[in-house]
């Protein structure tokens, strides 16, 4: 009986585990759509700017992130930045 049981117990932690991880996962990429996170990079005029590029929005020209987020910038943004970099450059 004791086997039984610890067979059936390890079967039910295997189905939990898949399910919290399943609803894990699902719940991460909500948080990233929800963010409006771009892997791809940002529409620039005609252009596609790089992952780690915001669009100049005067010129329509891509700029690296670094010059809006670096907070001791003299060109730091953080509304660009949290924006087009999502805050991770």
């Amino acid at each position: 009986m004791t086997a039984r049981v610890d067979e059936s117990d390890a079967k039910m932690r295997a189905v939990t585990c898949g399910g919290l991880c399943a609803l894990a996962i699902l719940v991460g990429l909500l948080v990233l759509v929800e963010a409006g996170l771009q892997a791809e990079g940002n529409i620039c005029g005609e252009r596609k700017c790089g992952p780690k590029e915001y669009c100049r929005n005067h010129d329509n020209i891509c700029q690296p992130c670094r010059d809006v987020c670096e907070t001791k910038s003299n060109n730091y943004q953080q509304t660009t930045c949290d924006r087009q970099c999502q805050g991770m450059w």
